[in-house]
């Protein structure tokens, strides 16, 4: 669920560039976090199972 908001966010809001997609606006692990209805950490652990 987590990858697939991340996913979802780049194919809608972001352009690709040489090593995947860029999302053009600034948002905050606790951004991610309240999206996933969740607490910061798993926000931040979200984002970095993205990037990998």
């Amino acid at each position: 669920m987590r990858l697939q908001l991340l996913d979802w966010l780049a194919s809608q809001l972001g352009r690709e560039v040489g090593a995947g997609h860029l999302i053009s606006f600034r948002f905050t692990h606790q951004d991610i976090a309240e999206f996933l209805g969740t607490i910061h950490i798993t926000g931040t652990r979200a984002i970095n199972q993205f990037d990998q």
